[in-house]
């Protein structure tokens, strides 16, 4: 891949709980790998066999991944590293015959901002320097506004992408929570001080194993329900009775 031109990081990048609560090395290999990413597809001959990489994507190693975090980074380091960011569905990580094959999952999240060309205006100024320096601001401002309406749309897109990944499952295959984060937990700890959250859950999941036919179109109203009654009752103090009433109640939820 070319080293040569830029790419983009937006600024939602820093509000993730993966980046607030991650290491300094997990910050970093999440910046490098969108660097190294491809911006558009890509296609190579090895060994007589073609290839291609998807925008988004990038081949690689770990010995090359390694050297690129810079010094004081351990094999196992970057192990980690590399399997929390696939654990939380940043990145995905494949072995090839060519090399580790690493996909952003949200590649267009950090790099699809429209920037406004700023060609025709530059021809413009070129003509018309006689009349100073004043006619430069307002052409700066459109771009500022141009640019400010381009991240609120780009924000949209996030916002989206953020709800459709955080909607809360459990399997009954497996009998576990699906995707439930830990800003989920701190948000539920905040609302219901009352209550232990990891008991909750745990509860819940007893009683959904019981109830197997039980099964929601809503798992986070569901949880938020069952808390604000538990909280209603006294919360984790008096976790028995409510545990007891709670089976009843929630057969018609």
């Amino acid at each position: 891949m070319r080293l040569n031109g830029f790419f983009l990081i937006h600024r939602r990048i820093f509000e993730d709980p993966l980046w607030l609560k991650g290491t300094p090395v997990q910050k970093v290999l999440m910046i490098l790998c969108i660097g190294k990413a491809n911006h558009e597809p890509k296609q190579w001959l090895w060994q007589g066999e073609k290839f291609e990489v998807q925008r988004g994507q990038f081949i690689t190693s770990l010995d090359s991944l390694k050297k690129k975090l810079g010094k004081g980074i351990t094999m196992q380091k970057l192990r980690t590293a590399l399997n929390n960011l696939e654990k939380y569905q940043f990145l995905t990580n494949k072995s090839t015959k060519t090399g580790r094959l690493i996909t952003i999952v949200n590649y267009c999240k950090y790099q699809d901002i429209k920037i406004k060309s700023n060609k025709g205006n530059n021809k413009d100024l070129t003509k018309k320097q006689q009349r100073g320096n004043k006619e430069v601001t307002p052409n700066n401002n459109d771009n500022n506004d141009n640019n400010e309406n381009n991240t609120r749309d780009t924000t949209a897109r996030s916002d989206k992408s953020l709800q459709a990944k955080a909607i809360i499952n459990f399997t009954f295959e497996t009998n576990k929570w699906e995707n439930i984060t830990s800003e989920d937990i701190d948000i539920w700890k905040e609302a219901y001080p009352a209550c232990d959250i990891n008991l909750g859950l745990k509860q819940m999941r007893s009683w959904l194993i019981a109830n197997p036919k039980k099964k929601k179109k809503n798992y986070r109203r569901f949880i938020t329900n069952w808390l604000s009654r538990w909280q209603e009752k006294g919360g984790s103090t008096k976790s028995e009775k409510y545990e007891e009433d709670a089976s009843e109640k929630y057969r018609t939820v």
